[in-house]
């Protein structure tokens, strides 16, 4: 984990590895089931069980189905309805196929791996009572596995990070704290604190015990002045790592007028790489398919350079 994100990001996360909660570490591996489910665009996704901890597994889904893959892309699942959808959604196992990233990007010739974020799918564990302060952590730890997993069974691929909405915070947070370069697609899912308290009138909905960093409002009553870090300041700790924002302009949840400061600082720090995109599509909190492409396009441009 980076020092400099664990510095900045202590306060309102809290610990994230089993060392900072006063646990034993416990080395992560996957488990691969025998049985295989056809997902929308014809791939083979595999059952697995990424052991994170002590009596702690949590599940997803694999598929490589080739031969000299482009990469490794991680492929985490928006705040999806119903909750046990989970991460069979960016697979296309079910759930809204427009949002089915990790089927369409084994498609093109990534392995795709993603497990379920915390009471979502079939992962109901307390993270809690295992001594976090955050389900931003909980996820955050069991991402961090998944990336060690990634580096060691799929050695010299790019490991890339793909999410929407609640998965597109996740891939931030990823990218943000992973020592291992990791190249971001980011949707519907970036902006300033400040931004979001014009328009949501404060913090809490970051505040939310069941989804986020309660620390958020127990510390610091949801205002984003008195909090000691900014989410739009992420893209400065994952560059010079390749990075891709969509940022529709009729975005509901994250304004687009947060989104755009959001972007502005973004293309400070990657100013030098020109290993960063950013699109403004006409539509709600969506991941529209042009867009997607695009995210696509960006994340084989820099597939093997990591």
């Amino acid at each position: 984990m980076k020092d400099s994100f664990l510095q900045r990001w202590a306060a309102l996360l809290g610990p994230v590895t089993p060392e900072q909660r006063g646990r034993a570490f416990t080395p992560s591996r996957v488990e691969e089931s025998s049985s295989s489910i056809t997902t929308l665009a014809g791939n083979s996704a595999t059952e697995i069980e990424l052991v994170v901890g002590s009596e702690d597994t949590v599940s997803g889904y694999l598929i490589a189905g080739v031969d000299q893959p482009r990469g490794v892309a991680i492929a985490l699942h928006q705040t999806t309805n119903p909750p046990f959808i989970g991460c069979r959604e960016p697979f296309g196992i079910t759930g809204d196929r427009e949002l089915s990233y990790g089927d369409e990007l084994a498609a093109r010739g990534f392995v795709v791996i993603g497990i379920d974020y915390p009471h979502f799918g079939t992962y109901q564990a307390d993270p809690y009572s295992m001594g976090y302060e955050s389900m931003t952590a909980k996820a955050l730890w069991n991402n961090l596995c998944l990336v060690d997993h990634a580096k060691h069974r799929w050695p010299g691929l790019s490991i890339s990070a793909i999410g929407h909405s609640l998965g597109g915070t996740n891939a931030m947070f990823l990218a943000a704290c992973s020592t291992h370069p990791i190249h971001t697609v980011c949707s519907a899912a970036i902006t300033t604190f400040r931004d979001f308290s014009i328009v949501h009138r404060d913090l809490s909905r970051w505040a939310r015990r069941d989804k986020y960093m309660p620390n958020i409002e127990s510390s610091y009553r949801n205002d984003p002045n008195l909090v000691p870090v900014d989410y739009g300041d992420l893209p400065e700790l994952i560059a010079p790592s390749p990075l891709f924002l969509n940022c529709p302009r009729k975005d509901d949840i994250f304004p687009v007028s947060g989104s755009r400061n959001a972007v502005r600082k973004a293309r400070k720090y990657y100013a030098s790489s020109g290993c960063f995109e950013a699109a403004f599509p006409d539509c709600g909190h969506e991941f529209p398919r042009n867009v997607r492409e695009q995210s696509y396009d960006f994340l084989d441009k820099w597939s093997g350079k990591s």
